[in-house]
């Protein structure tokens, strides 16, 4: 039996789009904060929940090169831990982590920890129990060396775990 994982844009939601912009995003600015809900139809703890960025791959992509893009907004996080691709896993707080190449791009995911959790308990980071949901979100800041005409930069947000059935 598989696992379907459904993220949403709000709690108890059924889909967020493949495509969906964070909006423009001035120098030095902040883009608009897109909350991600997380959660599966298994009937016990999906485990080992990772996320991570990486290239943009989805079909819409309008941007001109997405592994230079995904380059760029992991450098930017590089550089300056408060710029790039930048992540809340509290649910409670606003602790934004950089998505950069310590953590948070493919071969370094971040683990989701157990205050994401809004609806059910979690036992440990990286579990989302059954019938639970996380909570998640995403914004990029753009440091205020970018030229203005940057353009359109894409990425990917993948959400991996594991399930047993």
């Amino acid at each position: 039996m598989s696992v379907n994982l459904i993220m949403a844009a709000t709690s108890g939601g059924n889909d967020i789009p493949e495509t969906n912009s964070l909006g423009e995003v001035a120098l030095d600015g902040s883009s608009d904060t897109q909350d991600i809900f997380i959660s599966h139809d298994s009937d016990s703890a999906i485990t080992d929940v990772e996320l991570y960025v990486m290239r943009d791959t989805s079909p819409d992509y309008t941007g001109e090169d997405p592994d230079q893009d995904i380059a760029t907004l992991i450098g930017w996080a590089d550089d300056n831990t408060s710029d790039g691709i930048q992540l809340n896993m509290d649910a409670t707080s606003a602790d934004w982590l950089p998505m950069n190449s310590t953590a948070g791009d493919v071969s370094n995911p971040r683990e989701l920890i157990t205050e994401s959790i809004v609806v059910g308990t979690a036992t440990s980071d990286g579990e989302i129990p059954a019938n639970a949901e996380a909570k998640v979100q995403v914004k990029v800041k753009a440091p205020s060396s970018v030229s203005i005409d940057a353009g359109i930069l894409g990425f990917s947000l993948v959400v991996a775990y594991s399930a047993t059935s």
